[in-house]
């Protein structure tokens, strides 16, 4: 599973001097299994270094969209040029249905298994079209 997003994500020398210390947050955001496991990972970064600058925030993103698209069952989720597109993934008519009830702009290919949405709003668009593939998943 790959996720490819065109975005800055690491942890700043400012915020976490020690480069020892930023390997290990590395380790330890890779290693998160879980949303809850993330949580608990930025909310002791938050008590310890004091808010996440955007590049961190953005390294937590990337693992939540790691953990989504494993539970989806997805091969990958790319994000260019403000497109994100998730694949190979198989949808029936009652799953495509919910998503577009979830997102209507989302576009779903068959021939390449995959679901694109263009969004200007950043990579936490490109988990909210995760989202909603998964809760289509289960409400269909």
């Amino acid at each position: 599973m790959r996720i490819d997003a065109r975005i800055d994500a690491y942890v700043p020398q400012q915020y976490v001097g020690s480069e020892a210390l930023r390997i290990d947050v590395h380790r330890r955001l890779a290693l998160a299994e879980t949303e809850d496991e993330l949580r608990e990972l930025e909310a002791a970064l938050e008590d310890r270094y004091g808010p996440l600058p955007e590049p961190v925030e953005n390294l937590f993103a990337i693992q939540e969209a790691k953990i989504k698209v494993a539970r989806l069952g997805a091969d990958y989720l790319v994000f260019r040029g403000g497109k994100a597109t998730v694949g190979k993934l198989v949808l029936g008519s009652q799953e495509l249905k919910e998503l577009r009830s979830r997102i209507h702009t989302a576009v779903y290919t068959v021939g390449s298994g995959e679901v694109s949405l263009r969004s200007d709003n950043g990579f936490p668009r490109a988990i909210r079209l995760v989202d909603a593939i998964l809760e289509a998943r289960q409400a269909a």
